[in-house]
């Protein structure tokens, strides 16, 4: 049970939620009740470093996220569809509203259309990501 809990903190579940599940497996409600709030108490401290390592670790995946979206944004053929420089605001704006570009026989453009896609599916990553975050 032990075990049980402290992987379910670590995959960021809440107390409430921990106790749901084992209730909803069949143990004893008052139980689960006083053993989760028991296990917190005299566990605090390991549950709050083990909440830490892994906000450090989504706030890290997220950063190399950023970074490999900036090197995709070096790339010569996306500097060929935005030449100018964006603000985060307008980026934003643009990869919601904006269509991919039809492609052409050119290769050029084909290899375009990839990289705004990856580029696309990072931001959606990220965007989850945050999202995750903000549950902290």
């Amino acid at each position: 049970l032990n075990e049980f809990i402290l992987k379910a903190i670590a995959q960021g579940l809440h107390k409430q939620k921990i106790k749901t599940l084992l209730i909803n497996a069949g143990w004893n409600e008052k139980f689960i009740e006083r053993y989760v709030d028991e296990f917190y108490r005299l566990n605090a401290g390991a549950i709050i470093r083990l909440r830490r390592k892994r906000h450090k670790q989504i706030e890290k995946g997220i950063f190399q996220l950023i970074d490999e979206i900036k090197e995709e944004l070096k790339h010569p053929s996306i500097e060929k569809h935005y030449p100018v420089k964006i603000g985060k605001k307008k980026k934003k704006e643009i990869t919601k509203t904006k269509k991919a570009p039809k492609i052409n026989k050119h290769k050029a453009d084909e290899k375009s259309l990839i990289f705004i896609e990856r580029i696309n599916k990072l931001i959606d990553h990220i965007d989850e990501e945050l999202e995750k975050l903000k549950k902290f």
